[in-house]
């Protein structure tokens, strides 16, 4: 059992950073100075070899994304997944699940 929640995680970890380009880390290069509090920087997680998605890291950053997102769908803009979130951080991410402040823009879709 926990061998296929991890294969699932590392698979949604995969699916969410191909599909999460909208970060403005990725878009503009994301420095994060490595203070993420892991070895891979949010910048280079699609950057990484096949193995390392099944890592422990990997699975922290997945269950980051997950953290991040609202209920809409969306995640907020200018955040560094890979940082290595406190326990108070997580309980305050969980308590804004429900805010309606996200998007899936990565500012490619719609230009003001």
């Amino acid at each position: 059992m926990i061998a296929k929640v991890t294969a699932r995680r590392g698979t949604l970890l995969v699916l969410i950073l191909v599909s999460s380009q909208f970060s403005a880390f990725a878009q503009n290069g994301g420095s994060n100075g490595g203070s993420n509090g892991g070895s891979v920087a949010w910048k280079d997680a699609l950057k990484q070899k096949p193995e390392w998605y099944a890592s422990p890291e990997a699975i922290r950053i997945a269950d980051n994304l997950l953290l991040y997102q609202r209920d809409t769908g969306g995640w907020n803009k200018n955040i560094d997944m890979a940082a290595a979130l406190p326990a108070a951080e997580v309980e305050n991410l969980n308590r804004l699940k429900k805010e309606t402040d996200s998007n899936i823009d990565n500012g490619e879709l719609i230009r003001n």
